[in-house]
């Protein structure tokens, strides 16, 4: 079973296999604590800004959907490699968000969340028994939705794995589903970058 994130290509290509699904930046920041936020404050997310804010730790914590995003080769990068921290991209999202949540414009930032997300072609996941190798599932391209699919993924790879039968029809999400097209990495990097820069936009009915 390979579910390792942003890391999965590599350690699926171990075995032969590289799915169609490129690691992109994806930045957060925790504000200091603020007074008088409501115990029922919701999830808010400003499409338009492409911003989203929720309460954390006391204060907000907001996240960005960069329109020209950054993605990584991560057998490119040094092992020890860090991700920038994201001053400038934030400080962007901020200004988005601030004539909504003026109070951010009042607000330190205490913690930089700097990480990565796994983007396939068409923003779905990717998941199933990787081709060619007999016995290997994979899951990845969670497009920053792993935790809220979790319990899904977790029960189909489940039923996979011990039934030969997810439960469900998964075609959709299978791995294979980009043909030929799943070996062109500079499409799949493209194409990726570009859903994860349209995350709030309506989506295109053009076909590619």
């Amino acid at each position: 079973m390979v579910t390792a994130g942003p890391w999965t290509g590599i350690v699926a290509k171990m075995a032969g296999y590289e799915p169609a699904m490129v690691p992109i930046r994806h930045q957060r920041v925790t504000t200091a604590s603020v007074p008088g936020i409501p115990d029922r404050h919701p999830v808010v997310r400003v499409t338009d800004a492409s911003c989203y804010l929720r309460p954390e730790e006391g204060g907000y914590l907001y996240g960005y959907f960069e329109p020209d995003p950054t993605s990584y080769d991560l057998e490119k990068l040094p092992g020890t490699a860090e991700i920038e921290e994201p001053v400038e991209v934030m400080e962007e999202a901020r200004e988005r968000l601030g004539p909504i949540f003026p109070v951010l414009k009042e607000l330190g930032i205490v913690d930089y969340k700097r990480g990565l997300t796994t983007f396939a072609p068409d923003g779905a996941y990717l998941i199933g028994p990787v081709p060619h190798v007999e016995g290997l599932f994979a899951a990845t391209g969670c497009a920053a939705l792993g935790i809220a699919g979790s319990a899904a993924v977790g029960r189909w790879l489940a039923n996979w794995v011990t039934q030969d039968d997810p439960g469900e029809d998964l075609s959709p999400v299978r791995l294979d589903r980009f043909g030929e097209k799943a070996s062109d990495r500079e499409w799949i990097r493209r194409e990726g970058e570009e859903f994860y820069g349209g995350y709030y936009s309506i989506p295109s009915m053009s076909v590619r």
